[in-house]
Parts: C-alpha cells; structure tokens; sequence
C-alpha cells in the first residue's frame, strides 16, 4: 500500500506545473511562510484555501500557476538562529528534542538560510503530501537574487507611478 501511495504522490508533484500556453492565464499567490519550525494547523489554512482558488480556475480552463516561496528575512527566523548562536538552551532543546533537528545541523542554525532549507524541504514534503496543487518548480526565497532583481523593479515602476512616496525618515 505504501509502494502505491508514493507511486501516486510522485505523480502528483508534477500534476500542477504550468508551462506557457494559450489559455487565459490566473496567477495565483499567496503569504511566503517562515520556515522557522514544523508547520501547523494554521499553514494548512492558509495554504488550503489559495489551493481550493486555483483548483476553481483550473477547473473554468485557466492556465493556472502557484508557485511558492520561502520568507528567509523575517524575524522568526532570525530570532531562532540568534537564540541558537547564543545558546540559548531552551531553544536547542525545542530543536533537538521537538523537530528532531540532528546535532551537526542544529550547529549550522546559526545562519538563518540554513533553517529555511532545513525546514522548507519539509514543508515541501508535507504540502506535496497534503495534495496541494504547487508547482515547485517555481520555489525560490525571498534572499534568491532573482527575487531580489523583482523587488527592486517592482519598488522602481511604483515609484515612477506616484505610488510610493519617500517621507522624510531616513
């Protein structure tokens, strides 16, 4: 039974890839996790509902595309990788103890992209088996310098539209 299972979840991973085509195209994106720890009853809200929006427009003949990303710059994760650095002995714990992170990778928590990969690969794992309809091969992070590239076009063509104004903080 398990043989058939990841038969059938291997199948699924490439289901949802959306290459370019002529249907009418729905782009579909939704909050970038933090990846600081196992996911929870909330991701799975927050990713099922997005998830039921593009089935919908899959469903009317849209060419749908879902990617998704990782959030490496927020502060969880940066929290947990100075506790870590510190020592903080609580948080190892959690880590060791909780998550069952192994020792050796636990050492390299210290830098907060380490956690995301660490963790991101897991969340993969999890939504992949959840059956949501990503398609992966679309996953960056937000410190990828391609996405880096994106923010700083995006901020330029807002700025040129009068959308965003610089106040007089610094």
């Amino acid at each position: 039974m398990r043989r058939l299972e990841e038969a059938a979840l291997k199948e699924w991973e490439h289901a949802f890839e959306s290459d370019p085509g002529e249907r009418e195209k729905f782009y579909l994106t939704v909050a970038y996790p933090y990846p600081s720890g196992a996911m929870h009853v909330g991701h799975g809200r927050t990713y099922i509902v997005p998830d039921v929006i593009a089935r919908f427009w899959r469903m009317r003949g849209r060419q749908v595309l879902y990617p998704m990303a990782f959030h490496v710059t927020g502060a969880p994760v940066i929290g947990i990788s100075k506790r870590i650095a510190r020592g903080d002995e609580k948080a190892i714990r959690l880590y060791r103890d909780l998550y069952r992170v192994p020792e050796e990778t636990l050492k390299e928590f210290v830098n907060p992209l380490t956690i995301v990969r660490h963790f991101s690969e897991e969340y993969q794992r999890v939504m992949t088996a959840c059956g949501l309809s990503i398609d992966w091969r679309r996953r960056f992070t937000t410190v990828d310098p391609q996405y880096s590239k994106f923010i700083e076009w995006q901020w330029k063509h807002l700025g040129e539209g009068g959308h965003v104004n610089k106040g007089a903080h610094p």
